[in-house]
């Protein structure tokens, strides 16, 4: 539509209007897809690794 009613001089505008709105719907897009999960099956801290944890911090505090 913009680049019906725009000037020929000005029709570059259309396309960086274009570029922008797909820029936009893709940023929007993967910000939705990989947006962070409280509940992330993938973040699970198994059992065995819990039991680590303060042997763990122990280490960190001496050095």
């Amino acid at each position: 539509m913009l680049n019906e009613t725009a000037d020929y001089k000005y029709q570059w505008e259309s396309n960086v209007a274009g570029e922008i709105a797909s820029l936009a719907f893709y940023a929007l897009i993967c910000y939705y897809m990989f947006m962070p999960m409280e509940m992330n099956v993938y973040f699970d801290v198994e059992d065995e690794d819990e039991e680590l944890l303060p042997i763990l911090a122990l280490e960190e505090d001496r050095v």
